[in-house]
């Protein structure tokens, strides 16, 4: 029987998060994951609209929101129709889960609600009555009072679908356990190797640095999904393999040599390691190589040296880990290189390198209001190597 888990709650970045470690850690990677709300950011990014995502957002009304959710949906099941099972995240009502239940035609899923928080459901449930009440008497009776969980349900049983169990939490700190229950499989023990810092962060990570989507690219002008994490540092700093695997390239990025871009973008000299996962590492922006192709290595192994080659502006490294072999990179391809990589404090350190410096601190002040005519080297092969 396929399954399909909504998971939903206020708090959705951090809701679709856990379910992303959850997948990536259990090596669930043919799983569907769609997020509702990342979704709607990527359908903003892609239409080039001369307005903000925020303002985009509010414009739409619920029922927009839900049908343009509802096509991509559509489109990866009509693409795939080997998946056999989804989990579904997002800032979601009740009504929404509804149609696309219905817009989806999935009668044959099985289905699950896991909702996070009680401000969703009292949001929901305020809704569904047509009044408000005070959260306070909304806590005394959810438990007695579930007009509309039994509503969603009604649906559910009248059309043939399943769904089992509503489960509500505070928290989603046990959200691993409901969703490897519901598919019936085991949480592993990590015992296997797990992932370590490729250098150790020293200073401030700025919004520049993190993985997601960049308003403004630096180079490009334009709005461009940073696939990775920027660990900023001095240059020739020694650079570890994350974890154990095989070299599959070692050298300046391709897309240099076919035309395809100029010196001073991309990745510059980079390394691809795919490691025992089936997943694939990108180090780039390096200033030396240390490894050839088709070398195994062990996670720990120093593979090059730090700099600031291709599309670098500062020196660091560009710490990328792809959900699979594959060359592409975005968001669809690629996983947030902090949900593997351990919990570290990381601290207001500022970066003292010249020239850099001063580039540096202007990021750190408005780190997506810096472009390449704001930097005197850019085009500089003293600086940018």
């Amino acid at each position: 029987m396929k399954k399909i888990c909504f998971v939903i709650g206020n708090n959705y970045s951090n809701i679709y998060e856990s379910c992303m470690e959850f997948l990536s850690r259990n090596y669930l990677n043919d799983m569907l994951l769609l997020d509702f709300d990342k979704t709607l950011e990527r359908i903003h990014y892609k239409s080039k609209v001369n307005i903000d995502y925020n303002k985009w957002y509010n414009i739409l009304s619920e029922k927009e929101k839900s049908l343009l959710f509802e096509k991509v949906l559509e489109e990866r099941l009509k693409s795939n129709d080997e998946i056999d099972n989804i989990i579904i995240t997002g800032s979601l009502n009740y009504d929404e889960i509804i149609r696309i239940i219905e817009r989806n035609n999935i009668q044959t899923f099985n289905i699950i609600l896991v909702d996070i928080s009680k401000e969703l459901s009292y949001r929901n449930y305020t809704y569904d009555l047509k009044r408000k009440i005070s959260y306070e008497e909304f806590d005394k009776i959810f438990d007695m009072n579930k007009r509309n969980v039994e509503n969603l349900k009604t649906l559910l049983y009248k059309n043939n679908y399943s769904f089992p169990t509503h489960y509500r939490k505070n928290n989603n700190d046990n959200l691993n356990d409901y969703i490897s229950r519901f598919f019936e499989m085991e949480t592993l023990n990590r015992t296997e190797e797990i992932y370590k810092w490729p250098i150790i962060p020293k200073y401030k990570i700025l919004e520049h640095d993190k993985y997601g989507l960049r308003p403004v690219h630096m180079i490009l002008g334009k709005p461009k999904f940073h696939s990775g994490l920027d660990i900023t540092t001095e240059t020739n700093t020694e650079v570890k393999a994350s974890i154990s695997g095989v070299v599959t390239y070692a050298g300046y990025d391709e897309r240099i040599f076919t035309g395809e871009s100029k010196w001073d973008q991309r990745y510059g000299n980079m390394i691809e390691i795919l490691d025992n996962y089936g997943r694939k590492q990108i180090y780039a922006h390096l200033r030396s190589i240390l490894v050839k192709k088709g070398e195994i290595i062990n996670g720990g192994d120093l593979i090059g040296l730090t700099g600031c080659s291709g599309g670098a502006r500062v020196p660091h490294l560009h710490f990328e880990i792809r959900k699979y072999n594959t060359e592409h990179s975005g968001e669809n391809n690629t996983i947030n290189p902090l949900i593997l990589l351990p919990h570290h404090n990381f601290t207001e350190e500022r970066f003292t390198e010249k020239p850099y410096d001063e580039v540096w601190e202007m990021m750190s002040q408005n780190s997506f209001g810096v472009t390449d005519n704001d930097i005197p080297y850019a085009k500089c092969k003293k600086y940018i190597r």
